[in-house]
């Protein structure tokens, strides 16, 4: 990348972020975050339109139990095409843009927003406040940990239970590879719920490496896991792993 376009992608990610203030000097943290969002904008602008297997082990336990109980498990194709998620049955001749509760049904919980929504969200909307933690080691590698809040007010988070939704203001960390800057884990408290939704609280955990499409490296989300907690304790639980990764040439609706 030349010199001058990085530095106005920098100044440009220094621009969004909620806690930029002119008036002060930038720190250390300031830049360093500033190239993150830079490092994630270029991972998303670049990545193409591909299609992944995504296997999904639900489970529910009550309040009073201690043991998950298994739901059941789905296995769907998930696309993601012109930065859209699609979702198909496996050797299914297109993908469908159509709510994903309607093709899964059953009593288990089911969420979006895994392949590239969320991490667009929380580093590229200008929403999140991010502050410096430290580092911590990844698989062998050493991170750059950030913690970052999203208010209710200024979230694009829209979640849905039964018939009624709304928009869920979270927080959470980010882990970011020291030497490459790219994204290596990112996890999510949900923790201001609109009082129309019967949910105490959520939490998701997505993890990411490096997996080839079309012979070039490309970061992904390789798991996922997801717990909602209801007002009476209860717990509904998703266990996910994608595969067979590749890139997306079909027709989609």
């Amino acid at each position: 990348m030349r010199p001058v376009l990085l530095c106005w992608m920098l100044l440009c990610a220094l621009a969004v972020r909620a806690q930029y203030d002119p008036k002060r000097p930038l720190t250390t943290e300031d830049i360093r975050i500033a190239r993150i969002q830079v490092v994630v904008s270029e991972m998303m602008a670049h990545m193409p339109n591909f299609t992944c297997v995504q296997t999904i082990e639900r489970s529910q336990r009550q309040l009073q139990t201690k043991k998950y109980q298994l739901l059941d498990t789905v296995r769907l194709e998930v696309a993601l095409v012109d930065g859209k998620e699609l979702y198909a049955w496996p050797g299914s001749p297109k993908f469908e843009e159509r709510d994903i509760r309607d093709m899964v049904g059953g009593t288990g919980a089911i969420g979006t927003g895994d392949f590239a929504l969320h991490a667009k969200s929380i580093f590229l909307s200008g929403s999140a406040k991010f502050d410096y933690v430290g580092t911590e080691t990844i698989n062998g590698r050493q991170a750059f940990k950030y913690h970052y809040h999203v208010p209710m007010d200024s979230s694009r988070y829209l979640m849905r239970i039964g018939q009624v939704e709304g928009n869920v203001g979270y927080q959470g960390y980010v882990w970011n590879d020291a030497e490459t800057l790219e994204l290596m884990r990112l996890d999510m408290t949900i923790d201001e719920i609109p009082p129309q939704i019967p949910l105490k609280q959520g939490y998701k955990l997505i993890e990411y490496a490096k997996l080839p499409i079309n012979g070039q490296p490309y970061v992904l989300p390789v798991s996922m896991e997801m717990v909602l907690t209801g007002l009476s304790g209860g717990e509904s639980r998703n266990r996910a792993v994608f595969s067979s990764c590749h890139h997306y040439a079909g027709e989609s609706t």
